[in-house]
């Protein structure tokens, strides 16, 4: 039966939604692959007959779920009953809730002569569907399965240079948003995005590019990555170790992830540093300011500067909403003013480090939406710009070897990208072509 429900299903398309956040400082040209553009639109579902005999047909469908639409919906579209609803609802109970698909995401029917569901096939996310198919001695008539997406993987490289800022840079590529965000991410220890970039900056990194079917889908994960800003050089090479050692690290095997986050937020400027004598803009009276007041819109996310355990969550004078996060090193982070919580913060719960705790707001003694980061060491509050040094351990023994013969593999990869072939079009006809020049990095 399972041959049957999945004999003549087409290949489902991935549609990856990617959230936006307010990024980042100044720009970057585009990178020197050039990829087949991929429609996003949504169209009306298609529907293709079969013969079955001289006047039976099966049909199959094909379609992106619209905005608004349930299972109960879609489904009523064609005529299956609430009942049969049901059934594939609790049939699949174990494998996906259907009360969590999404728009944009593909999907397709296959109805028999007689107007019964043969099965259905959801595609859940870039890397997996549920396939649901009729099987009479099923519980509920049904049987439901996940079935992982298989993708062809192939390398690109892209370069570029600071110009404007780092999405419009990427402007070329098909998901310049997520490039932007996984690249920023990488250095979100040593660089501040928005803040410390500067024209003339150049970045070049290997990136996986997922196909499926001879058609590109989605970008997979950033191996290599070098920036250069300011004079300064970062590099970042991916290492696939265990839950422990699984990350980013500079060529020696030093962890490019830190203790603390450079910044707990994405912000517009620093409003106040850390003092020992200001003038507080509500009181008018000179006191200490031992925090950073970073300015940003009200309502932006407020992500924990490291992995700890909440001490505080709750009004607190002047602070307004606060959080208090006590670290293993010792640390204990403050984050006031806050509009809100984020989901599960509470006194003893855990987080870890770039989970969203908050809200920035204007609750307490405050002029305006901003978040006071606050940093307590030994019982003394300690200026939170100067955290970004504090290193993790680096890896050692087999470990390292392992790491560094796969990153010099991966230097490879990237050194010969420079006689790279350039994609012009679908089928990946190619042409060989020499080494970059200066002006187009």
């Amino acid at each position: 039966m399972r041959n049957k429900a999945q004999t003549g299903l087409a290949a489902s398309g991935v549609l990856v939604v990617v959230i936006l956040a307010s990024l980042f400082g100044r720009a970057i040209t585009p990178h020197n692959v050039a990829v087949p553009e991929l429609s996003t639109s949504q169209s009306a579902p298609a529907i293709q007959e079969t013969a079955q005999g001289s006047d039976a047909t099966d049909s199959r469908i094909q379609g992106t779920l619209q905005k608004g639409e349930t299972l109960a919906s879609l489904f009523g579209q064609y005529g299956l009953s609430a009942q049969v609803v049901d059934q594939v609802n609790k049939s699949a109970r174990k494998v996906f809730n259907f009360r969590r698909m999404r728009s944009g995401n593909a999907y397709s029917l296959h109805l028999l002569e007689d107007g019964s569901l043969e099965n259905f096939e959801y595609t859940i996310d870039a890397l997996s569907k549920v396939l649901v198919y009729s099987d009479p001695e099923a519980p509920h008539g049904f049987v439901a399965e996940n079935i992982p997406i298989v993708y062809n993987i192939e390398h690109a490289v892209i370069r570029g240079t600071i110009e404007d800022n780092l999405v419009n840079s990427l402007s070329d590529t098909m998901e310049p948003d997520r490039l932007a965000i996984d690249l920023s991410e990488i250095f979100a220890w040593d660089l501040d995005f928005t803040t410390d970039l500067r024209k003339g900056a150049s970045f070049e990194m290997l990136v996986e590019e997922r196909w499926l079917d001879g058609s590109f889908s989605s970008y997979g994960r950033i191996l290599v990555a070098h920036f250069t800003n300011n004079g300064e050089e970062y590099q970042g090479y991916y290492f696939d170790g265990d839950t422990q050692t699984r990350g980013y690290y500079d060529m020696e095997g030093r962890p490019l992830r830190r203790g603390f986050l450079s910044s707990p937020l994405r912000y517009k400027y620093i409003s106040s540093r850390f003092s020992h004598s200001r003038l507080h803009p509500v009181l008018k009276i000179r006191r200490p300011h031992l925090g950073v007041d970073y300015a940003a819109p009200a309502g932006t996310p407020v992500s924990a500067a490291s992995s700890g355990v909440v001490r505080f969550a709750g009004r607190k004078g002047g602070f307004g909403k606060l959080i208090i996060l006590k670290h293993p090193t010792g640390h204990e982070t403050y984050y006031g003013h806050l509009s809100r919580f984020g989901k599960g913060v509470r006194s003893g719960a855990a987080v870890a480090q770039g989970d969203v705790i908050g809200y920035v707001g204007s609750t307490g003694l405050s002029t305006g939406p901003h978040l006071d980061y606050r940093v307590k060491l030994n019982g003394y509050f300690v200026d939170p710009l100067k955290l970004k040094t504090i290193r993790l351990d680096p890896l050692s023994g087999e470990t390292l070897a392992s790491f560094k013969a796969g990153a010099e593999d991966l230097s490879v990869k990237l050194r010969e990208s420079r006689y790279a072939f350039l994609r012009t079009d679908q089928n990946q006809q190619s042409a060989a072509v020499g080494p970059l020049s200066d002006h187009s990095l």
